[in-house]
């Protein structure tokens, strides 16, 4: 279940800012609770899988609740499929449980860092519109053509395998959202865009940037391996115990004043570090020396 606050702090330029999130989940848990769980298979697909629902895809979550893919999800046989979006969650509070199985586009990504089969497709394995607050778990999204997951609302995210999708794997900057344990592996585009806190995550391969992330947000526990571009992009963020080495451009670009610690920086083509020095809270290494 969706926890009830998630407070974390940092400092910036001498001062502590505090994020705190899903503060409107709790009202919605009883409306969980009391629904049990939609189900979400390809077999329902072409008649809608639930009200609210048309036939065909994209899937359309339109009422809050909990909801749970029973089959894998393949948009291959479509019309145009790298322009096909499989499921859009609307509104409300949604809790997205692939149960283990993935969502499945045309795209092919071979080689480290990634050049895609197809590019320019607009499609997006799982997308939110703004007025929505949802947990999605558990599952893969391959091939897509454009992002694995692209949340336009507020997002946690956890267990994902995000691989092989014409653009980014995750795309989460428009509110702080929430992340652990995402796989974005040999994407067309930047590996994780992210806003908030995301840790114990990993970016490789991918044929952009490893992992950007925005403004006043946390990385942690993370790594950047072999991207295309610079490993990580850093605006005003704090980054602490990352590994990010072996990419094609700069290991870590910073934006605005940020903060860093314990992170491991090595066997970046383009250098170690750029920009704005950060303030640093515990030694980082830069290949053999602190940095």
């Amino acid at each position: 279940m969706l926890s009830n606050t998630c407070c974390y702090f940092r400092p910036v330029s001498g001062r502590f800012v505090a994020y705190s999130v899903f503060l409107l989940v709790l009202a919605s848990s009883s409306v969980w609770a009391g629904q049990g769980v939609r189900e979400i298979n390809q077999l329902c697909v072409a008649s809608g899988c639930f009200d609210g629902d048309d036939p065909g895809f994209p899937v359309e979550i339109v009422n809050p609740g909990s909801y749970q893919l029973t089959s894998n999800l393949d948009v291959r046989d479509e019309s145009s499929p790298e322009d096909v979006t499989a499921i859009i969650i609307v509104d409300g509070s949604i809790e997205l449980d692939l149960n283990g199985h993935s969502i499945l586009g045309p795209v092919i990504c071979p080689g480290s860092p990634a050049v895609c089969s197809i590019t320019g497709g607009t499609g997006n394995g799982i997308e939110t519109l703004s007025g929505s607050i949802s947990q999605i778990d558990n599952g893969i999204v391959r091939g897509m053509g454009d992002t694995g997951v692209n949340c336009q609302g507020f997002c946690s995210v956890e267990n994902l395998d995000l691989s092989q999708n014409g653009n980014r794997g995750l795309n989460a900057i428009s509110n702080n959202n929430n992340a652990v344990h995402i796989r974005s592996i040999s994407n067309g585009g930047n590996g994780i865009n992210f806003r908030g806190l995301i840790e114990n995550s990993h970016a490789q391969s991918n044929g952009g940037i490893g992992i950007v992330v925005a403004g006043e947000s946390i990385l942690k526990y993370s790594t950047a391996l072999a991207n295309g571009s610079t490993g990580v992009q850093c605006f005003r963020c704090s980054l602490f115990f990352n590994t990010i080495n072996n990419n094609a451009g700069i290991g870590v670009q910073y934006f605005f004043p940020s903060t860093a610690g314990s992170n491991s920086i090595s066997a970046n083509l383009g250098g170690s570090t750029s920009g704005a020095a950060p303030f640093v809270t515990a030694p980082n290494r830069c290949g053999s020396v602190s940095c």
